[in-house]
């Protein structure tokens, strides 16, 4: 995806209305444009298949269907695309996030972070809800090649927490792009995990990225708040 196209999105709710109103919002925002609707996990696949959006925003609740499996089916059908999650029940962020979801939000989040959230997941950061954030790092155990992480790796880390993409970490330190893929390639390998969202989660919770805050974050890059802006998964 060009970092000048706008992120193509497909929604997926069981309730057509709310479906109508989160496209309408979400059309209504910049850089965002949805292309495709859904209701249940089997027009759900099919439209994505169809649309090829960027970035997926389902809601867990899909009546007699599996939030959770949708993800994973979703997952496993594209490796590459973003998914964020939607449910006021946060009891589910850890299932949702093993399940391939790189954002966790609840219902009553507002347009904008939802529109923070998609910014901050398309470039690679996480972004759970703060309500939903404790039972996340509460779930996520020591990990055992915590310890083992170069400074260069935690690092690296915790622009992955601050929301940069790979393009803009390589910059910062004056890195190439495949130099800051090789330290994240070792992060995952240390740390027991698949992706950035996982990684940065087990950092948290092991204590690698202490004096690391949101706030900081925000000074830096403007317009990346609490929750999370495009320019979408990291923990708001």
């Amino acid at each position: 995806m060009n970092a000048a196209d706008p992120v193509r999105i497909v929604v997926i709710d069981r309730h057509p209305v709310v479906a109508a109103g989160l496209r309408y919002a979400l059309n209504r925002a910049p850089n965002l444009t949805v292309v495709g609707e859904a209701h249940d996990i089997a027009t759900g696949l099919r439209e994505v298949a169809q649309s090829q959006p960027d970035l997926v925003i389902t809601e867990l609740d899909l009546g007699h269907d599996d939030g959770i499996q949708l993800i994973k089916k979703l997952r496993q059908s594209r490796k590459d695309l973003i998914i964020v999650a939607l449910s006021d029940r946060t009891t589910l962020v850890v299932s949702a996030v093993r399940a391939g979801a790189q954002g966790f939000l609840t219902k009553n989040s507002s347009l904008d972070e939802i529109a923070r959230a998609i910014s901050q997941a398309v470039n690679g950061a996480p972004a759970v809800s703060p309500s939903a954030l404790p039972i996340l790092l509460s779930e996520v155990s020591q990990p055992h090649g915590a310890a083992t992480l170069s400074p260069r790796e935690i690092e690296v880390l915790r622009l992955v927490a601050s929301g940069l993409s790979n393009m803009e970490i390589a910059k910062k330190l004056f890195l190439t792009q495949a130099t800051v893929k090789t330290h994240l390639r070792r992060v995952f390998r240390k740390l027991a995990v698949n992706d950035r969202a996982a990684a940065v989660a087990s950092a948290l919770s092991a204590g690698l990225l202490e004096g690391w805050t949101r706030e900081d974050d925000t000074k830096r890059r403007g317009d990346c708040a609490t929750s999370t802006s495009r320019s979408p998964g990291w923990l708001a």
